[in-house]
């Protein structure tokens, strides 16, 4: 049995959660180093820094996506955004070795995805709820 073209299954995903009220956010690899102070589990020496970075902003590539998949959901927040139903389909990027001439050999590129949820599960509307007449004769 052949194995399932990976764009395909990526297609199929993307276009089962879009039908399902997600919406697909694509972020710069590119990112801030100092996200990544404090993080134990993403630490400085596994960092891919970029050489000579354009800002301090972008100065290295980033080890996942739930980050930037965070800043999105608080800049969606504090512009009164709270329901967000968002995906992304990315690559992260890790060195390996210290010692390894080929910086490409040194640095590992995963392909993952990520799912973010926030707000209420009920929808708020600006409608008011109808309310039952009653009679009585």
């Amino acid at each position: 049995m052949p194995k399932p073209d990976k764009e395909q299954v990526v297609m199929s995903i993307s276009g089962y959660l879009v039908a399902n009220g997600f919406n697909q956010i694509m972020l710069n690899s590119l990112t801030k180093s100092a996200l990544y102070e404090g993080l134990n589990e993403y630490p400085q020496e596994k960092m891919v820094k970029i050489l000579n970075p354009l800002s301090s902003d972008l100065d290295c590539m980033r080890q996942n996506l739930v980050i930037g998949g965070i800043e999105t959901i608080a800049y969606n927040v504090n512009r009164q955004q709270y329901n967000l139903r968002l995906f992304e389909f990315g690559k992260s990027y890790q060195y390996l070795a210290e010692k390894i001439r080929r910086i490409l050999a040194a640095t590992m590129k995963q392909t993952s995805y990520c799912l973010f949820l926030s707000g209420t599960s009920k929808k708020k509307t600006g409608i008011p709820p109808i309310k039952r007449l009653v009679s009585s004769f």
